[in-house]
């Protein structure tokens, strides 16, 4: 007599998450499109996906090129990053350039390598047309 209609109660798909445990050693490439979270150590050419990286506090990654939508670092990465929001906590070490629109480094992190903040673009209002604003580079190489 009564039913409940369960179409539409079914769950939305979400983008999955990825954990490479704290125990677990990974050698080769990661590539997709959901969170990553790593824990253990990894070693490859390629980190990407569109999601969020996450490199947790005893973390170790040793990669070529670092791609995300945004990256939270706490513990160890050797690689070049490209990321639209970069974090780097306390106590991490990152050594590679970032190229990012936005960064923050928290005090006790350490960064061997550049930082190249890319260019924010705006339209204008009265002709259509794309105004760059200026970028931060940031070269510590002297």
């Amino acid at each position: 007599m009564f039913k409940k209609d369960i179409s539409n109660n079914a769950p939305s798909p979400t983008i999955s998450q990825t954990l490479i445990g704290e125990n677990l050693r990974v050698k080769g490439d990661i590539i997709g499109d959901g969170d990553i979270v790593i824990k253990g150590t990894l070693k490859g050419s390629t980190l990407k996906t569109k999601g969020k990286i996450t490199i947790e506090k005893n973390a170790k990654v040793d990669v070529s090129n670092i791609e995300a939508s945004e990256l939270h670092i706490s513990g160890e990465v050797n690689g070049n990053i490209k990321s639209d929001n970069v974090f780097i906590y306390e106590k991490s070490y990152l050594k590679g350039d970032i190229t990012t629109k936005n960064i923050k480094v928290e005090m006790g992190a350490k960064i061997d390598g550049s930082i190249k903040m890319t260019q924010v673009e705006e339209k204008n209002p009265k002709n259509n047309k794309t105004k760059s604003t200026p970028a931060l580079n940031t070269d510590q190489s002297s």
